[in-house]
């Protein structure tokens, strides 16, 4: 507050706010930063946020089934993840797309709506018409092995062959193969790679999912591969087998006749 003097002239009264409202204020704005910071580390818990709406509905006798299984968005990949499993995976994809830059020709990365795939050339791993991975391609998986080891979430490893139809002992037909090329390569990311036996599931797609028509043996060639999907959040669900499978026999066998 000032007091007027004379024409251009002011001079202090004295009143104001106090000395101390000054760190007051600062103080209260540096709480206000520290909480932000706080809400912007946290994320969302499922269970607890269900246990919550659960309850508080059946106090209010309005309880709503399909809260039991809530649809929550949370970027960035649609599915429930801490902020640690999100840096790991990002890093995971940086560390993979530098592999890919480094190596080229036989490996490929690509972006797609399930996640990160990583293409490799059948022809690169085995042999024809057999599942044994060849010692010049295990350099490669050595080198894909610690980003996947550090990956938080499930890695699937996928075979693929052409549609030229396979009938041997050990492989009656395209599936056999597929899926135990796709087997070969867990265990050796296993045994050799030291990655989480839980992170990895083998499938085998035999000829059901080509990436370019069986026309010729160019085309052929690209559709024998396996492939590594990088899975995300929201795919570690009921689509893929549970680590833990509940005994689904017991509840029909028939009870034992009382005496």
């Amino acid at each position: 507050m000032f007091r007027k003097m004379g024409p251009g002239d002011f001079e202090p009264t004295g009143e104001g706010a106090p000395d101390w409202a000054v760190t007051y204020g600062d103080l209260m704005s540096l709480l206000l930063v520290f909480f932000v910071l706080i809400a912007s580390y946290s994320t969302l818990d499922v269970v607890k946020y269900r246990d919550l709406v659960g309850s508080v509905q059946t106090a209010l006798g309005t309880r709503d089934r399909t809260l039991d299984n809530p649809q929550l968005d949370s970027s960035p990949t649609a599915g429930i993840a801490s902020a640690a499993e999100e840096r790991e995976r990002r890093w995971v994809e940086r560390e993979v797309e530098a592999t890919v830059r480094e190596i080229g020709g036989p490996l490929q990365m690509i972006h797609s709506r399930e996640g990160l795939r990583i293409r490799i050339d059948g022809q690169v791993l085995f042999e024809t018409g057999k599942s044994e991975i060849r010692p010049e391609a295990m350099p490669l998986l050595q080198r894909l092995a610690p980003p996947l080891r550090r990956y938080p979430y499930r890695v699937l490893v996928e075979g693929h062959t052409d549609d030229v139809p396979i009938q041997t002992a050990l492989f009656p037909s395209n599936w056999e193969l597929s899926a135990a090329r796709a087997a070969s390569v867990v265990r050796y990311l296993i045994s050799q790679g030291e990655v989480r036996p839980d992170h990895l599931t083998a499938l085998g797609y035999a000829d059901t999912r080509p990436v370019a028509p069986n026309v010729d043996e160019t085309t052929r060639a690209r559709n024998r591969r396996v492939e590594f999907l990088l899975s995300l959040p929201q795919q570690n669900g009921p689509d893929l087998v549970p680590n833990q499978i509940p005994d689904s026999i017991a509840p029909f066998l028939p009870e034992p006749e009382k005496p």
